[in-house]
């Protein structure tokens, strides 16, 4: 299982999460699930351009990181 979070870092402060969910690392990139976690960063992105919204990851050398969406 792969958890994703959309989250924005902030100087000083630990970050800001807007949602995280558990995806199965088989799931397919068109799922309903991953088409509604996209369609929320989209939402959070519009509504705060300049926030610095992203989806994360959990990574093995890093506790959370960026991916490409």
């Amino acid at each position: 299982m792969t958890t994703l979070r959309i989250a924005r870092r902030r100087q000083g402060l630990k970050p800001e999460v807007l949602g995280e969910w558990i995806v199965c690392p088989d799931e397919s990139s068109d799922s309903s699930k991953l088409a509604y976690i996209r369609s929320q960063l989209r939402l959070a992105q519009a509504e705060e351009p300049d926030a610095g919204w992203k989806l994360e990851t959990r990574g093995t050398e890093v506790s959370w990181h960026p991916i490409q969406v």
